[in-house]
């Protein structure tokens, strides 16, 4: 059969091997070797088809694969003389056809299911990721930093200088560089006005980061050929497509995937078939609304995922009808936002700058003895004064229940033009403001024992914003609030870098936060010996200059 006339072919044979609906039997695909044999005049042109397009990359082959499986009146030299982009448009073609009009309960063609994630010892291996080297940039895809003490298996899989760049296998998670924008246009009306903000893709990410956090080992699954070598497919993008695995605390493993697909944060992919446990688990999580699927239905009109719309701009209907819809809805102040009948709604997809976040990171300061620091990967746009950067805590709380939950309160900060209390003495996967530091501490504290010795003159008001001014001036961040979170800003403007750059914030004021802290911790092995020697000197040694008063009480963290 001639290359071009495949793509006039009936559609409807695409679906020959679908499932029923009142049958449970699982009856596997057409295979190869029980189709007819190639003729003689076939095989020197299935020859030179295979020798023309040999170079073609794994994906491509999938695709051909699906494409025979799910056509099994074919015979072989249809499929070897058909090329293989025909192959690839004819294949998505009737996949995202069959998806659009699919109901969430319908059959998937069982030419298009994989059996889902599992492990096969005898070609396949677990290689164990220490979590602290896995980086999500969104919760699909992301990088593992390895070290000379890595497994060698993760060597052997570098693909960006000392880095393993991922991506998950058979999902797709929303996009980090967009948010979902739903407008409201009450009825008579010409004006347009932004009613609420998704951001979806920061959702999933912190979603995903924190069952990374909560996981007890991280794997990533890995191909072993008969030399016992590993490997891994890679996509055009140069990353590593890998199913990852989670053993959580119950001893079990998960794959990632399917996890984030019950919460409700990634979608089964059908590119390249339809895996049925994530299909199943995303399934749910829409039958279920969780996640980023308690948004109207309208906006996920499967397979077009809201973040393949970008510009366009789409009808909500059932807001109309019903606007309970959007009762408790809030927007970016906090305020709620009410709707009438009347009223038309639409959504699109536009840019947002919480982004940064998925670039956010902790690792050893560049301080000396700080411990841990707040970095920002390398960047090739400048993030602008008060984009934001990361979460320093999740929810308000109270004084109460800091004292209550034996907090140590080094990391509890007040904001008296809000009244209100954050607390990050608990690590979670997504308070990453909590490991961003103070620079330039040990040295202003040297220059003010310096200043208060008792040959010289008491220090002054001058003096000490002086000595602060500097300190002020090497931070390139700050905090601020949004509703009921403390988040970390942008202060300055970062050009883009080859390299990562450290995020420096002002705890604050020497005499309000460093000096009552540093005396409530003396014991406390975070703070360097020379730091609490010098405030120690400060308070107590009669070669200092400072008065009864000035040795006082001080006042609690607040900015």
């Amino acid at each position: 059969m001639p290359a071009q006339n495949l793509l006039s072919l009936n559609p409807l044979r695409y679906h020959d091997n679908q499932e029923s609906e009142d049958s449970k039997e699982v009856i596997a695909p057409v295979l190869f070797e029980n189709r007819p044999m190639h003729c003689d005049e076939s095989e020197v042109v299935a020859q030179s088809m295979r020798a023309e397009f040999s170079g073609f990359s794994d994906t491509t082959m999938l695709k051909c694969l699906y494409f025979a499986k799910s056509t099994p009146l074919f015979s072989p030299p249809a499929i070897s003389q058909a090329t293989p982009t025909d192959v690839q448009t004819v294949t998505t073609k009737y996949m995202e056809a069959f998806l659009q009009e699919r109901k969430l309960q319908d059959p998937v063609p069982r030419s298009w299911q994989l059996a889902g994630a599992y492990l096969d010892r005898d070609v396949q291996k677990l290689v164990d990721v220490p979590k602290a080297s896995m980086h999500l940039f969104d919760a699909d895809s992301g990088e593992i930093t390895v070290v000379p003490e890595s497994e060698q298996d993760l060597h052997s899989l570098v693909t960006h200088g000392d880095k393993i760049r991922f991506r998950m296998l058979n999902c797709d998670a929303p996009e980090t560089e967009h948010s979902l924008c739903i407008h409201k246009q009450p009825e008579g009306s010409n004006t347009l006005s932004k009613f609420v903000e998704r951001h979806m893709g920061i959702e999933a990410l912190r979603v995903a980061r924190q069952m990374l956090f909560e996981a007890i080992n991280v794997y990533l699954q890995v191909e072993v050929d008969r030399h016992k070598q590993v490997s891994t497919a890679k996509d055009l993008h140069g990353r590593r497509l890998a199913n990852v695995f989670l053993r959580g605390k119950d001893k079990r493993l998960y794959n990632f995937a399917d996890k984030l697909a019950f919460s409700g944060h990634t979608l089964s992919f059908y590119t390249t078939g339809i895996d049925m446990s994530i299909d199943r688990a995303m399934r749910d999580a829409i039958e279920k609304k969780r996640g980023v699927f308690s948004l109207p239905e309208e906006v996920f009109t499967y397979p077009y995922r809201p973040w393949d719309l970008r510009k366009l701009w789409n009808d909500v209907d059932n807001a109309r009808s019903d606007p309970k819809v959007w009762s408790g809805t809030e927007n970016d102040d906090g305020d709620h936002m009410d709707s009438e009948s009347s009223d038309n709604f639409f959504f699109n997809i536009q840019p947002f700058t919480l982004f940064w976040e998925s670039r956010c990171y902790a690792a050893k300061s560049t301080i000396p003895d700080a411990g841990l620091g707040l970095f920002i990967k390398p960047h090739d746009n400048t993030i602008e004064v008060n984009d934001h950067l990361c979460l320093y805590a999740e929810n308000s709380t109270n004084l109460e229940k800091i004292t209550d939950s034996g907090s140590s309160r080094i990391y509890a900060m007040y904001v008296p033009r809000k009244r209100l209390w954050f607390d990050a003495d608990v690590e979670t996967g997504n308070n990453l403001g909590r490991f961003a530091n103070q620079p330039g501490v040990l040295e202003a504290f040297t220059e003010i024992k310096r200043l208060s010795n008792k040959d010289l003159p008491h220090l002054t008001a001058s003096d000490w914003i002086n000595v602060e001014k500097v300190l002020d001036e090497q931070c390139n961040a700050c905090y601020d609030t949004v509703r009921d979170q403390l988040v970390v800003k942008a202060r300055k403007q970062m050009p883009k870098t080859h390299k990562p750059v450290e995020v420096f914030m002002n705890y604050g004021g020497l005499r309000e936060y460093w000096i009552p802290l540093i005396l409530q911790h003396m014991s406390d092995a975070n703070f360097p010996a020379e730091l609490k020697a010098i405030v120690q000197w400060l308070q107590q040694s009669e070669q200092c200059n400072w008065t009864v008063e000035q040795r006082g009480p001080h006042h609690c963290k607040s900015y």
